[in-house]
């Protein structure tokens, strides 16, 4: 059982941040491109 939670784990601690940062730069992005029109 923990070495099938461990990689699942592991994956999300990995593209969780992944996930953050492009949602950031794409809200950040979406805003600039909004104020710029």
């Amino acid at each position: 059982m923990f070495d099938y939670i461990y990689p699942m784990l592991l994956c999300t601690d990995v593209y969780l941040p992944l996930f953050i940062v492009n949602g950031w730069l794409f809200v950040s992005t979406f805003k600039y491109m909004g104020h710029g029109t």
